[in-house]
């Protein structure tokens, strides 16, 4: 177990809830986008990232604010071939 400051607690449901480090300066309600988009990358990572594959690129659209509220991850995978692996997720909150 990491010691370490976190932006999000995995819950026992099985979502991410936010802590006081995700939170943004824009509100009290709001998280940054960072913590947001480390989450997403995280989750990429573990689902469709292997040995043989190392991520090259990685594009975030943010379409609205994330709020202070428990989160989760739908990642699919787009593309699985010998050469090129693309994946998509969404982050979803309050469904």
């Amino acid at each position: 177990m990491s010691t370490e400051p976190a932006h999000f607690a995995f819950t026992e449901g099985g979502a991410f809830m936010p802590t006081p480090f995700a939170q943004s300066h824009w509100g009290n309600d709001h998280l940054n986008g960072p913590a947001v988009v480390g989450l997403a990358a995280r989750a990429l990572e573990k689902h469709c990232g292997s040995a043989d594959f190392m991520p090259t690129r990685f594009t975030a659209d943010l379409f609205r604010a994330a709020r202070n509220l428990p989160t989760t991850i739908d990642v699919r995978v787009v593309r699985d071939g010998r050469r090129v692996r693309s994946a998509e997720c969404d982050v979803v909150q309050d469904g």
